[in-house]
């Protein structure tokens, strides 16, 4: 497994990217959704307007994973972070590694949105989420909400 090529890119929003990522997006909860919905979801919407930047991870040039950003007073904001059914829970820790490239390498949201942010913030869904965020860095912010937060150095 560890000979499998992946690659990690950001992705200009077009019609097909979109469809392309949430149809993965979607894929990582278990639901089937009409490709006409995967065009008009929210998140559809708020990346054709430009509020929230893209990556996509590839492994050996099938699209797996995804993770929309946006920003929001100085804060890189994890939109979304997700993994295609069939890579979750394969060790190869695919989610961790794109949340991790993200924070190492902001420069293209920094550029995307004219921002530099001072820290990030996401929320976890569940016990093992906040787990795998907190070895990385991340600490509790608002329980009730399941908010967390980091502070971004320039050395990330």
């Amino acid at each position: 497994m560890t000979d499998l090529k992946i690659a990690i890119k950001t992705l200009p929003p077009t019609r097909e990217n979109i469809k392309n990522c949430e149809q993965v997006r979607y894929d990582s909860i278990g639901q089937t959704i009409s490709e006409e919905y995967l065009l008009t979801s929210k998140c559809a919407s708020r990346i054709l307007d430009a509020e929230i930047f893209m990556f996509a991870m590839y492994v050996e040039d099938i699209l797996v994973a995804g993770c929309y950003v946006s920003d929001s007073f100085d804060t890189l904001f994890i939109e979304q972070l997700f993994v295609k059914k069939e890579y979750q829970e394969t060790g190869l820790y695919l989610g961790r590694n794109l949340l991790k490239y993200v924070l190492e390498n902001r420069e293209s949201v920094e550029r995307y949105f004219h921002f530099h942010p001072t820290r990030s913030e996401l929320f976890f869904t569940t016990d093992k989420s906040k787990y795998i965020y907190e070895k990385m860095g991340y600490k509790t912010q608002k329980e009730e909400i399941h908010l967390m937060s980091k502070s971004l150095s320039n050395k990330n």
